[in-house]
């Protein structure tokens, strides 16, 4: 009988063994970072991509959404300080990049966030194409984010920066795309350029690209 429950033991000890381990794995993936100012939550990792740096905008005082930026952990940009621009970043992110925002206002509709992206790309996208192909691209941006979801306190975004366009996830079952490297450019362009939206935001971009 003593034999018996040994033969047991060491198959239940393997497979107890290989759960904790398991679950410790898990647990490693699943860290979390708070942004301090609105306690959102941001994973560490993305698929490959590495989160470089979070941040809020704000509108009127007001805590409009927490944003966060994350890179290919093979990616050239990251490396000492000083030794990477925005231009660079702009022309180097797209195809190896994404942002991921949460809504932490009651207040911010659909129509509300559309417009303020809006008022941040159309200049940006003006310094990249014509006057008519800069409203186009506005207009498919504006059309996809109303095909989504209603926002509410906790959504989440992620734009997808490709480099043959944008790709944009609403919550868990919702997802569109924006053909086009301009729209990219212009939306990394709005976070990280000399009037970008978030000062704070961008400073920690830059100091994200450093400590690698």
């Amino acid at each position: 009988m003593g034999r018996a429950m040994a033969k047991w033991r060491h198959p239940l000890l393997v497979l107890l063994l290989g759960l904790s381990v398991w679950s410790f794995w898990e647990s490693l993936c699943a860290v979390e970072v708070k942004e301090p100012l609105t306690g959102a939550a941001f994973p560490q990792e993305m698929g490959k991509q590495q989160l470089v740096a979070s941040g809020v905008r704000r509108k009127y005082g007001l805590k409009v959404y927490a944003v966060a930026f994350y890179l290919d952990g093979s990616s050239r940009l990251w490396g000492p300080s000083g030794h990477v621009t925005a231009r660079r970043v702009v022309k180097e992110a797209p195809g190896r990049a994404s942002l991921r925002i949460v809504i932490t206002s009651s207040l911010v509709t659909k129509q509300k966030l559309s417009q303020g992206l809006r008022e941040s790309l159309r200049p940006r996208l003006l310094n990249l194409v014509q006057l008519a192909e800069a409203e186009e691209v506005l207009q498919e941006f504006e059309e996809a984010l109303a095909k989504g979801p209603p926002l509410k306190r906790g959504t989440e975004l992620v734009f997808t920066l490709k480099q043959s366009g944008l790709r944009l996830q609403m919550g868990k079952r919702y997802a569109a795309e924006i053909a086009g490297k301009a729209i990219v450019e212009a939306l990394l362009a709005t976070y990280v350029d000399a009037k970008a939206v978030a000062p704070e935001f961008k400073e920690h971009i830059f100091q994200g690209l450093a400590r690698k």
